[in-house]
This record gives C-alpha cells, sequence and structure tokens, in this order.
C-alpha cells in the first residue's frame, strides 16, 4: 500500500511540473509546500523500495541466485 502511495504520489507530481512547464496550471511545482511534497514523496518512495530489496535479499541467501533474480528484473 505505502509503495503504491509512494508511486502515486511520485506520477502526481511529475504531471503536475510538466503541466506547469507547458503552461497549463498557474501553480508552482518548486514552490515551498510542493517542494515539502516531492521530498517527502522521494524519502518515502527509497525507504519502500530499500525495504523490499533488503526484504527480498533475506529469502534469497544465495548471492548468484540474487543477482539473476535482479538482471530479470531490470
Amino acid at each position: 500500500v505505502l509503495r503504491g502511495a509512494a508511486v502515486l504520489g511520485m506520477v502526481f507530481y511529475h504531471g503536475l511540473y510538466d503541466a506547469a512547464a507547458a503552461g497549463l496550471t498557474a501553480i508552482d511545482p518548486l514552490s515551498d509546500g510542493w517542494r515539502l511534497f516531492a521530498r517527502s514523496v522521494l524519502v518515502t518512495f527509497l525507504l519502500v523500495s530499500g525495504a523490499s530489496d533488503a526484504l527480498s535479499a533475506a529469502r534469497t541467501p544465495d548471492r548468484a541466485t540474487r543477482w539473476r533474480k535482479a538482471l530479470r528484473r531490470a
């Protein structure tokens, strides 16, 4: 749930940023409030991604298997 919220927040912010760059909205995504929102989404996304990676690594003790799984995902 938290990972999904972080991804949705990231998509929302980047959509807003692109709309502002194209002149479609008067909202400034670089203002203090939006900058705080962007940073909080970033931190949440990185923490959840790191926790997910750590849990995945803990379930796969063999290092070679872990690399094969990571390369398959990439």
